[in-house]
């Protein structure tokens, strides 16, 4: 009886590998097209085939941050099948680490919400503030602020520097000038 309980535990053993099960595994390569990625499925060192990643929103609402290579991956095995994976979780590791915030200097911290990117771009909203910085902001649509705004260079409205611009007409007295212009 033991035998046969033990060949049962052997073979129970074997079939539950070759499940897949959840893995570690490490980007090699990033289709953004399809949201996919190719990953070296660890300790093994086996190349997947193309695997979808996981996303916040998808469609209309979709939110993604494309993968480097060399990000660190946790995957999970499909209907237990070890051929057909799927990205469950992206994972900060000795090498990727979490990045600090240039706003705050620390990094993003309980109740926190940071987006970081290329170039030394970020968002982070701590605290009740926003903290963002980037090369250009491009915004298309209406800016509609309550409050007040600050600026540490010249402003422009289309050619018109607030620093810069002259102003016609101007008499002396009480009247008004004209509209201003472009220096």
């Amino acid at each position: 009886m033991d035998r046969y309980a033990n060949a049962v535990k052997r073979d129970a053993s074997t079939m539950d590998a070759m499940r897949g099960g959840i893995r570690y595994a490490t980007v090699q390569s990033y289709d953004p097209t399809n949201a996919a990625v190719k990953v070296m499925i660890q300790p093994d060192g086996v190349l997947s085939g193309w695997v979808p990643l996981p996303a916040i929103g998808v469609g209309a609402n979709a939110v993604i941050a494309g993968p480097n290579v060399g990000d660190q991956v946790i995957i999970g095995a499909m209907e237990g099948a070890g051929e057909q994976y799927v990205v469950l979780a992206r994972v900060f590791d000795s090498v990727g680490m979490p990045p600090t915030s240039p706003g705050t200097m620390k990094p993003v911290e309980s109740g926190e919400v940071g987006i970081f990117g290329p170039n030394g771009s970020y968002l982070h909203m701590a605290g009740g503030q926003i903290y963002a910085s980037c090369t250009t902001f491009a915004l298309t649509g209406t800016l509609a602020v309550t409050g007040k705004i600050t600026a540490t260079q010249d402003v422009v409205a289309g050619t018109i520097s607030l620093e810069q611009h002259l102003h016609p007409d101007v008499q002396a007295g009480t009247a008004k000038t004209g509209a201003p212009v472009s220096a």
